[in-house]
């Protein structure tokens, strides 16, 4: 990877494992139907991926649990603010899908007892469940869905890298225009490269490169050690898209800057060198982070399709957003010729 991308992260201590949100499952989520010509039916259906729905009425009912148990909940219905909720809860009922995939392809088991011990390490299942949109009933769950991802995450950690050509963008519109144009014509982007390389913003930022190897292990590594607070550098949406995919992101919540990056190749079966990677690297927090970008292309190969009164799937952030212009990832998938 460049020393531009390494050179602006300071090294930090190992984080406190905890249980994450992303994914989170309660009971059962989903219906699989037999495949058909045209797919699943969308009637009723608050998502769809690949051939499973999960009906709105499943949906309703955890917001009616939510609003039960937690005040805030309550204080959301009376102000008619249960939108996010209702976003956050069907995302987690998508990647919990995913995951569930993902672990049968991959012949990812989980151990009970790790379950336990994580909900215990955490303070039981109550605790963790206090202020969230699901219950204490459905935190084996959750954890069990991050076990698998932490698997997942590992099993690539060291087998999946891509190649990208990037540049630097000062603030979102920016970072959507550059990609827009790098979409419609990739052979733009050595133009964008060349005249971004020598760009006073751009150097301020992340640089501007053609050809660079990342690794799914230095993507981890970056994340660990540029840990500020709660904030740190996701160079992740790299990893997780198709090759001819342009991807435009923020690594940083405490960093206007942008990356948009044309991804060249993806390869998930290369052979990375771990004496190049820290030995204080954590194994979870990389293994989620990876796991994770691996459901990303899960869900690009099999689809998922939103109930539009929920909002939009946000593919790089594995999220529903408002609208498309609300995504905190910009994905711009190949361009597709016409046959002569």
């Amino acid at each position: 990877m460049s020393t531009e991308l390494h050179s602006k992260v300071p090294v930090s201590a190992r984080r406190r494992r905890r249980v994450t949100l992303l994914g989170a499952v309660v009971a059962t989520t989903g219906v699989l139907l037999a495949g058909c010509g045209s797919g699943p039916s969308q009637i009723g259906a608050a998502a769809i991926v690949g051939d499973t729905v999960i009906p709105v009425d499943v949906i309703q009912q955890q917001i009616d649990s939510y609003v039960a148990k937690e005040p805030q909940g309550q204080q959301e219905l009376q102000q008619h603010k249960l939108d996010q909720q209702s976003r956050t809860i069907v995302a987690q009922r998508v990647l919990h899908e995913l995951t569930q995939i993902a672990a049968k392809r991959e012949g990812i088991n989980v151990n009970d007892a790790d379950v336990t011990k994580l909900i215990d390490d955490n303070g039981g299942a109550d605790a963790i469940a206090k202020g969230r949109t699901f219950d204490a009933a459905a935190v084996p769950g959750v954890v069990r869905d991050q076990l698998v991802r932490e698997a997942l995450g590992l099993k690539y950690l060291t087998k999946l890298s891509v190649v990208v050509d990037y540049t630097s963008a000062a603030s979102p519109g920016e970072a959507q225009d550059k990609a827009k144009k790098i979409a419609a014509d990739p052979a733009k982007m050595a133009e964008i490269v060349k005249a971004d390389a020598s760009s006073a913003a751009t150097q301020q930022g992340f640089g501007a490169r053609l050809g660079t190897s990342v690794t799914a292990a230095q993507i981890a590594q970056i994340a660990q050690n540029s840990q500020t607070g709660q904030d740190g550098q996701d160079m992740s949406p790299l990893l997780g898209v198709r090759p001819g995919t342009v991807v435009a992101f923020a690594p940083s919540q405490q960093n206007a800057g942008w990356i948009v990056a044309y991804v060249r190749k993806r390869d998930t079966n290369s052979t990375v060198d771990m004496s190049t990677v820290s030995k204080q690297l954590d194994p979870e927090r990389a293994g989620l982070i990876i796991g994770t970008r691996v459901l990303q292309s899960l869900a690009d190969d099999i689809g998922v399709r939103i109930n539009p009164r929920y909002g939009v799937w946000d593919s790089g952030a594995l999220a529903l957003a408002h609208s498309d212009e609300e995504k905190t990832v910009v994905v711009l998938p190949p361009v597709r010729t016409m046959a002569p």
